[in-house]
């Protein structure tokens, strides 16, 4: 798929501006809905050709990938909202993530909000999981527009803004992104270590009495 993409971003010398924004727009969506599309490396690329003033400049491309993402996750939310329980039941959802992550994934989101949407956006795969997860659980709906809606901002312009800075190399994006999501990785670890060991402290002291 990532060839595919590439080849289409090779031949775009005279497509029209409006295709330009059609296809991240259309990225955006597959990003939220098909996480193996490589949604962050276009949104990298996105930034380099808004930096060459391309298609209108930066402002144009980066509102059509921002405003597919925000849809996208919406939609999400309200499907969460709308089928309720019934999604945790079916086959693909209850063989990967069990009735224990259900019930882990339900006090994050009740008891953390929009931070939990703010942290799980960077982390490849888990982000439309919690969207789906917040309407099944009712969070809040002001509040989960809000988080979704700056959880996306916040992601899209540290992207565009690093494919502004290392401009449109492939080999340079595979790089950012090969260190990005290793840093993903070794902080979520860290955070689930953390998490681990004040767990075990709090139950030794509640076993102490």
């Amino acid at each position: 798929m990532e060839v595919m993409v590439q080849n289409f971003l090779g031949n775009i010398n005279h497509i029209s501006n409006w295709i330009i924004y059609l296809f991240f727009f259309l990225s955006a969506v597959l990003q939220i809905t098909v996480p193996p599309y490589p949604g962050d490396t276009l949104l990298v690329f996105g930034g380099y050709m808004g930096s060459t003033q391309m298609y209108g400049g930066f402002i144009p491309i980066f509102l059509s990938y921002w405003t597919g993402t925000v849809l996208t996750s919406l939609v999400l939310y309200e499907l969460g909202k709308w089928k309720g329980e019934a999604i945790l039941k079916t086959k693909l959802i209850s063989k990967y993530f069990g009735e224990k992550h259900q019930d882990r994934a339900k006090i994050w989101v009740l008891k953390y909000g929009i931070i939990t949407f703010f942290i799980c956006k960077f982390i490849p795969g888990i982000n439309s999981l919690m969207i789906i997860f917040g309407g099944i659980f009712k969070y809040n709906k002001i509040w989960a527009y809000i988080g979704i809606g700056v959880a996306s901002l916040f992601h899209n312009i540290i992207f565009f803004s690093t494919g502004k800075a290392i401009g449109g190399n492939w080999d340079n994006i595979k790089k950012f992104l090969s260190v990005y999501n290793r840093t993903v990785l070794i902080i979520l670890l860290i955070g689930l270590a953390i998490y681990g060991f004040y767990w075990v402290i709090r139950k030794f002291k509640i076993k102490q009495k």
